[in-house]
């Protein structure tokens, strides 16, 4: 993955906001196909394809990286806090937190959360993880 950088879009040239209308018009399901969305969208289909998968409106980059993790921890206070403690400082914003019951000196807990992971792959992530104390085991489900 490349370096990403924040520009004001006001200085690029216009096929790259184009595109950007392009997959709106795919995303919210006015168009049926790509070749529809660049057409409306006044570019070409071969400049929709070249940038479709490196043009991305500030918010939507963010929104594709959602996670789902299954941990397991030990049974004892203040095990949950110094997971959730890790999440944030590795930059996670938690979204929901699951938590059954504790059995056998076991808490099974699901969390979602959303990572920009710029510097951090979800594999470098969960090896962080697994070393807080009190953690069994995490397992990722999505994302």
């Amino acid at each position: 993955m490349g370096k990403f950088l924040l520009i004001d879009s006001k200085i690029l040239p216009d096929v790259y906001t184009r595109v950007l209308e392009a997959k709106k018009l795919i995303s919210d399901g006015v168009v049926k196909n790509a070749t529809e969305a660049a057409k409306l969208a006044g570019v070409s289909r071969s400049a929709f394809y070249k940038y479709k998968d490196s043009v991305f409106d500030y918010n939507e980059r963010y929104e594709g990286h959602i996670f789902t993790l299954h941990i397991i921890l030990e049974d004892r206070a203040g095990v949950m806090m110094q997971f959730v403690n890790a999440l944030y400082k590795l930059g996670a914003n938690i979204l929901t937190v699951y938590q059954d019951i504790p059995n056998g000196g076991r808490a099974s807990l699901s969390v979602s959360f959303r990572a920009g992971l710029d510097d951090l792959n979800i594999s470098d992530m969960v090896e962080m993880l697994k070393k807080v104390d009190g953690v069994v085991s995490v397992t990722q489900i999505l994302g």
